[in-house]
């Protein structure tokens, strides 16, 4: 349902000012960061963490000081979050249960592929709950590692 909003709205952008996308996007999907949390069923803390460790940090270099972003803002941290629709931010112990492991294994697993990754072993001992798309890339290294 959310979806077919979003893609109604779009639409609705484009027929309404196609010579200013970039403006319409940023005002139908303008946020504060406690909602974006909320999106992703985490604290606001959390949420900063994630885009300390997982985003490129020129793409936020003033995130500290704003409470709302921009539509076009948003959309970035989704792409580098993965959308809250698409998956589900994971804990280790879920990570572990999904990949048939435990967070011992899964911990020398991430450790010892680390630039498969895209991150290292102390940004994973500093998040107890991944984003989605982290999340996803962890289970998926895991179980391409079990076939």
């Amino acid at each position: 349902m959310f979806l077919l909003l979003v893609f109604a709205l779009l639409v609705l952008a484009v027929c309404c000012c196609p010579n200013k996308l970039g403006q319409c996007i940023d005002i139908l999907f303008a946020s504060t960061k406690e909602q974006i949390a909320r999106w992703y069923g985490v604290r606001r803390p959390t949420l900063s963490k994630w885009i300390d460790l997982f985003t490129p940090a020129e793409k936020f270099p003033d995130w500290a000081r704003r409470k709302k972003l921009r539509g076009r803002e948003v959309l970035m941290i989704f792409r580098h979050l993965g959308s809250p629709l698409a998956g589900k931010s994971l804990k280790r112990g879920e990570i572990a249960e999904r990949t048939f492991s435990n967070t011992g294994v899964l911990r020398n697993e991430v450790e010892r592929k680390a630039e498969t990754l895209g991150f290292d072993i102390d940004t994973y001992n500093q998040v107890t709950v991944y984003p989605p798309a982290i999340s996803q890339r962890i289970v998926d290294m895991m179980l391409v590692g079990m076939v």
